[in-house]
């Protein structure tokens, strides 16, 4: 296990800093010069040339690992196993979440920022809400409240998200985009 563990590892280290599926560029390069695979039309870019915006990505990234954690019979099976490392996951990865739409205090231009300024101020606040709800069903590892905390989250992805940060309105999570 902590041979294959560390394979995965190197795998991944090596695409975000070397090569991603043999393009010639690291996947950190790609994903902020906006030159990600357009997997939707199966070619390295847009109609435009320009690929796949790296917000597009990113918030595609989160709304799944949503998607996953709001789903209840996963989730339960899951900490069946390893409830505290589980939890301990979960907890890292909503204060990455937090982390992305607020950054640091070294700056001003935030997705939040982007939304408030777009008219979505409302929804940055059920947004806060919604992940300090979460983060308290972690503490308390309560599966119930922290499911339906990932589900509403998970909708705001959908739709607040992508509409206050004016993304592309083809990303629908409705017809298999996620």
């Amino acid at each position: 296990l902590g041979y294959a563990l560390n394979e995965r590892t190197s795998f991944i280290k090596s695409q975000w800093t070397m090569d991603y599926r043999s393009t010639g560029e690291n996947y950190l390069n790609l994903f902020t010069n906006n030159e990600l695979e357009n997997f939707d039309y199966g070619s390295s870019f847009d109609n435009d040339n320009k690929g796949t915006p790296a917000s597009e990505t990113l918030i595609v990234a989160l709304q799944e690992f949503l998607d996953f954690v709001g789903n209840s019979d996963s989730l339960n099976e899951l900490t069946r196993f390893s409830s505290d490392v589980l939890w301990d996951a979960y907890a890292a990865s909503i204060g990455s979440i937090e982390s992305i739409l607020d950054q640091s205090a070294n700056t001003e231009l935030t997705l939040y920022a982007i939304m408030k300024s777009n008219g979505y101020e409302q929804d940055v606040e059920t947004i806060q809400t919604s992940l300090t709800f979460i983060k308290q069903a972690i503490a308390d590892k309560n599966t119930v409240d922290f499911i339906a905390g990932a589900k509403a989250l998970d909708g705001n992805f959908k739709t607040s998200v992508i509409d206050g940060l004016n993304i592309n309105k083809g990303l629908t999570f409705a017809d298999g985009d996620s």
